[in-house]
């Protein structure tokens, strides 16, 4: 995701039906976020460094001067956003899947 400055995903919370319809052969419930591999997680990858005006924000907690490379598990039914307010581009990754226990 490529935020240009002003740009903003607003309050949200990810309920990962898309993952569910790619991955309906898995049995995928979203109230559980569980499907027949194990647990389902959100991660967001950082992939440019923090500047002046960027924002991350899980609840009540904000999460500033992240560095490329960092990783952060976005928590089943939380509330969080993403906005660039700065001037220059602000550029992370959001993966889904399934943890698999290798047991």
């Amino acid at each position: 995701m490529a935020y240009l400055p002003g740009q903003t995903l607003p309050w949200h919370f990810d309920y990962l039906g898309g993952w569910g319809r790619v991955n309906s052969h898995l049995n995928f419930d979203p109230d559980t976020r569980q499907c027949d591999l194990g647990e389902v997680k959100r991660l967001l990858l950082m992939v440019s460094d923090w500047h002046w005006g960027h924002m991350l924000q899980m609840a009540n907690s904000f999460y500033p001067r992240w560095k490329s490379g960092d990783l952060y598990e976005i928590p089943m039914m939380t509330y969080h956003l993403s906005t660039n307010a700065g001037m220059s581009l602000k550029i992370s990754m959001s993966l889904s899947g399934a943890m698999v226990d290798e047991q």
